[in-house]
């Protein structure tokens, strides 16, 4: 029986750190502490765990070539066969259009009027701010600690 690691099995520091540099806005200067490069965040819980872990492998390898392909704002993304292809090594068009398909049929993208591009769920991904570019699907979060004493039905504005 192997033996679960904890946080005090590891130890230094991590060798990927003194790499890099991370940008941030000084709160000092009255600014919010926050990473300025561009990312694309992949949203997890359980269920979302799950779709993504049922995906084929040639989705999987699509999902993270779109995750670098969406511009910041955008729920739609194109997908250039061709692009997609020269990038990742292929040679077989069915491989693509069976990669795609996988995406569309978990949910995790769907097909537009227009060849080619693809409305994204923000529900599993999403580059820039979905509370911005939706307010009107955004609530407010409440953390469990504050909800003594409310009524139960504030329950439904957690998102697990």
């Amino acid at each position: 029986m192997r033996k679960k690691l904890g946080k005090k099995d590891v130890r230094g520091e991590s060798p990927f750190v003194s790499k890099y540099e991370f940008i941030y806005l000084s709160k000092e200067r009255g600014e919010i502490k926050i990473d300025v490069a561009a990312s694309c965040r992949f949203y997890v819980n359980d269920v979302l765990n799950d779709d993504r872990n049922a995906l084929p492998l040639r989705s999987k390898e699509m999902l993270l070539w779109l995750m670098g392909k969406v511009r910041s704002g955008e729920d739609v993304v194109v997908i250039n066969r061709e692009r997609y292809m020269k990038e990742i090594g292929l040679t077989s068009l069915p491989v693509v259009i069976k990669a795609i398909k996988g995406l569309v049929d978990m949910g995790i993208i769907a097909k537009t009027n227009v060849r080619g591009v693809y409305w994204l769920n923000a529900i599993y991904f999403f580059r820039g701010s979905r509370v911005r570019k939706w307010p009107m699907q955004s609530s407010e979060y409440i953390y469990a600690r504050e909800m003594e004493g409310r009524d139960t039905a504030d329950s439904e504005n957690l998102p697990f």
